[in-house]
């Protein structure tokens, strides 16, 4: 959820991506060879946006001139939100 500032979220599945590193799992993070986007959301104070384990998802891309943001940033398990999910 932003709390303060405006940031653009570029998104796409993450199905047929090639990872660019390994996984970081004490930071839940791996990132991806360049890919073009299919969809870019724009958040603004009081706006969230929900991402899937299946969602590859680039934040911090600048609305316009460059400002301070802050987020509240919450991950859920998706096996807790996906019945039958095997994601971790």
């Amino acid at each position: 959820m932003l709390l303060s500032g405006e940031e653009i979220i570029g998104y796409a599945p993450a199905l047929g991506l090639k990872a660019a590193g390994e996984f970081d799992e004490s930071k839940d993070i791996v990132f991806f060879e360049s890919v073009a986007e299919i969809g870019r959301t724009l958040l603004t104070p009081g706006m969230f946006a929900v991402y899937f384990p299946h969602d590859a998802h680039a934040p911090g891309i600048s609305a316009g001139a460059a400002c301070a943001v802050k987020k509240v940033v919450i991950k859920i398990r998706a096996n807790l939100l996906l019945p039958g999910c095997a994601c971790a």
